[in-house]
């Protein structure tokens, strides 16, 4: 597969990286990789990861929002659950420009701490 040779330099470069904005950036390169190569899967895995060691990566957060509101196999009160999930760690993401997008283009409602994903 095309890809895989510049996923594995991506996944040695974040090994070997130590600073948090560097790493967060190969993570980004990673889940576009594997979106380019239609791996919707390891791209929302790799979102995962990141956000796990990066903690506050709202890029990150909201490229998985965007991955599982925009796949028909992701169950909308899963997708509703995730996003509440983010918001409630960092209220600020509701204010983002980019989740405003979001909340268009997938029909999510935020409201009073609840969460509702339409399509």
């Amino acid at each position: 597969e095309p890809y895989r040779r510049q996923r594995q330099m991506c996944i040695r470069d974040r090994e070997d990286e130590t600073e948090p904005g560097k790493r967060e950036e190969l993570y980004k390169k990673m889940v576009q990789l594997y979106e380019t190569a239609g791996r919707r899967d390891m791209a929302s895995d790799t979102c995962i990861q990141g956000i796990k060691e990066l903690g506050e990566s709202e890029e990150l957060k909201l490229t998985h929002i965007r991955l599982i509101c925009a796949d028909p196999a992701v169950n909308r009160d899963m997708c509703a659950l995730k996003i509440k999930e983010y918001v409630t760690e960092d209220t600020e993401l509701l204010e983002n420009a980019e989740f405003k997008k979001l909340q268009k283009e997938y029909g999510i409602k935020a409201e009073g701490g609840n969460i509702w994903v339409g399509r």
